[in-house]
């Protein structure tokens, strides 16, 4: 709306009309982005529709509004009603209103159909991003569950951006079970790609309670990890497989075949994702697969990544090897910004989210 100004000096009269500046991008709401309704043909009804039936087609269409809380509130079996209605009327449900409703009621059987809704319909959701601009943060908030009410496999590749340090989040995030981080083949977004070395897997280590969910993680990526990362992934608590690819001389050492032999299991296989996937077929609750950045499925299953990279080999945790106390052998050489902090043990350092972030950004 124009406002009407006065200049004093001159005596003249001027409007002014001010407009919000657009700074969003619009891949940051992306949990929230209404979707087009299926293939479903509606079901035809005689006469006038019931109050419930326009109830049911006003929440659909504003779904974004609706809150886990406030859907509690509503009677169970209104809530049933609803998730029939998106069922029947054939609704993709954009990923706030999966979450929504699958925090609502999960655990729970419907209480005429006597089926669990979750096994067909919630089971999976697969969220794709190719062009993902903005903070690593406005991308991993939506996905967050601290109760892992569900799970999330996660692929970083080629079109993500992301500094170093906001990496560092990662760690964090309960639910995650599956992480890849492929580094693109060519191209400038490879300058721009955020390097994941050992020192980033040693901060991992260094949190409290890092990946607690975590089973498998797979590095592509030249000049990325080396074989000193064996000692800090073994901090994840129940990771099984990490895979990695990059160059020959990183991952080929007298120290890998020796001191490691005991604790991780060395596999080539002839498909990169077997082991992957095999370790994902384990688990039963419903998941998220989201890829930040352009990921083509059929080109990676295709090509080994042994044809992009000098190596690529696979190891797995030796369920029968004791775990080494990692937390206790990398506190002795810490980081001068780290050894100064007061109140840390001497024999048992952690650090915690702000902390490494703010070395991070130091340097």
């Amino acid at each position: 709306m124009a406002t009407r100004h006065l200049d004093h000096d001159t005596g003249l009269v001027y409007y002014e009309n001010l407009f919000p500046l657009q700074t969003s991008h619009p891949s940051w709401d992306w949990d929230k982005k209404p979707i087009k309704r299926g293939n479903k043909p509606r079901r035809k009804s005689k006469g006038a529709r019931s109050l419930m039936d326009m109830a049911m087609t006003a929440i659909g269409d504003n779904l974004n509004l609706l809150s886990t809380e406030a859907l509690r509130r509503c009677p169970e079996m209104l809530v049933w009603r609803t998730w029939d209605h998106f069922y029947d009327e054939g609704r993709l449900l954009n990923f706030h209103g999966w979450k929504t409703f699958l925090e609502t009621l999960a655990g729970k059987k419907h209480p005429e159909k006597q089926v669990d809704p979750f096994a067909e319909a919630f089971r999976f959701y697969r969220v794709p991003i190719a062009d993902p601009n903005g903070p690593l943060s406005f991308f991993l908030n939506p996905i967050r569950s601290p109760d892992a009410t569900f799970l999330v496999r996660l692929t970083i590749s080629h079109g993500a951006s992301f500094a170093k340090y906001e990496m560092l989040a990662l760690a964090g995030l309960e639910n995650l079970c599956t992480l890849s981080i492929m580094s693109p083949e060519l191209g400038s977004n490879r300058c721009t790609f955020p390097r994941v070395d050992d020192r980033l897997v040693r901060e991992w280590s260094l949190l409290r309670r890092p990946f607690p969910s975590l089973r498998a993680l797979r590095i592509w990526g030249n000049d990325f990890t080396t074989f000193r990362s064996l000692d800090h992934v073994l901090a994840f608590p129940v990771l099984e497989v990490y895979n990695v690819a990059g160059k020959h001389t990183d991952w080929n050492s007298r120290k890998l075949d020796g001191r490691y032999r005991s604790l991780w299991i060395r596999e080539q296989p002839e498909d990169p994702d077997r082991p992957i996937e095999a370790v994902f077929r384990k688990v039963s609750k419903p998941y998220v697969t989201m890829f930040l950045g352009g990921v083509d499925e059929v080109r990676y299953r295709a090509m080994s990544p042994t044809s992009r990279y000098e190596t690529c080999n696979t190891y797995v945790r030796n369920e029968h090897a004791p775990r080494p106390n990692v937390a206790g052998k990398v506190s002795k050489r810490p980081p001068p910004s780290v050894s100064k902090s007061a109140g840390a043990s001497k024999h048992k350092r952690h650090l915690n989210i702000t902390q490494v972030l703010a070395q991070f950004s130091n340097t």
